[in-house]
């Protein structure tokens, strides 16, 4: 269902919400769209969602 949202703003949003509700499992998906999202938007900043999610993850889990 995630690789449905057309939207860059949209799934940006969908990975900052994993990270608060998302297991270990869902680094990996992280981490692809964030590297996805900086190299397709250079000039944006969707990466920050995956970022966030990606922090809040650490925190839940490794911290």
């Amino acid at each position: 269902m995630f690789d449905e949202i057309r939207s860059p703003y949209a799934s940006s949003l969908v990975c900052i919400a994993l990270g608060f509700i998302a297991d270990e499992d869902a680094i990996p998906v992280l981490m692809k769209k964030y590297n996805e999202f900086k190299s397709l938007y250079p000039q944006e900043n969707y990466e920050q969602g995956p970022l966030l999610g990606l922090i809040k993850l650490n925190e839940r889990f490794y911290t």
